[in-house]
């Protein structure tokens, strides 16, 4: 049994003892493939027959860590913009497999889309600001489309607005590069 410590009223109370505080450690934004990103806003339509669809609006800024997250035809364009400084708009990316996670590791509450159209995809240098300084970053802005059904319903309903990591996977590999 442990021997329970007297407390000292002069030592203990007249000079405490202060927490040092925790170095600040930036959290990776990529992580075991997904990345974070913010879901922006859902977007609803129907096609020509009448088939109920959703598109999910996200945005993250690009940093070093995203270059083996984004597909291909965003890499290309993330260097235009890079080089120049310009807006790249309407990127024509191929169908892909996504999974968006609530959280890193969590598959509750997971949706997962087995065909997910990439549209409106565009990348351009924006001001962030609001975190003290204002700070040049290079934005990607997209939409993930998918068949409307209960489970894409409620999970936008639920989490639009919210930070939501995403996994991006093509739908076929490319034997030539």
């Amino acid at each position: 049994m442990d021997k329970m410590k007297t407390v000292d009223a002069e030592k203990d109370f007249d000079q405490p003892v202060k927490k040092q505080p925790e170095q600040a450690s930036e959290e990776a934004v990529v992580r075991d493939g997904f990345a974070l990103v913010t879901f922006l806003k859902p977007h609803f339509d129907r096609d020509k027959d009448d088939h109920a669809f959703v598109s999910y609006e996200m945005s993250l800024p690009l940093t070093e860590e995203h270059a083996k997250w984004v597909p291909e035809e965003i890499a290309e364009a993330w260097e235009v913009v890079s080089d120049h400084g310009y807006k790249v708009g309407e990127i024509r990316i191929e169908n892909q497999r996504a999974e968006i996670l609530l959280a890193p590791k969590v598959k509750e509450g997971s949706l997962i889309v087995d065909t997910a159209e990439i549209e409106s995809a565009m990348i351009s240098t924006v001001v962030e600001s609001g975190s003290g300084e204002d700070k040049e970053v290079i934005r990607l802005k997209f939409r993930v489309r998918m068949e409307l059904d209960n489970d894409a319903g409620r999970f936008a309903r639920v989490h639009f607005g919210h930070p939501v990591w995403l996994k991006l996977e093509p739908l076929q590999r490319k034997l030539i590069k």
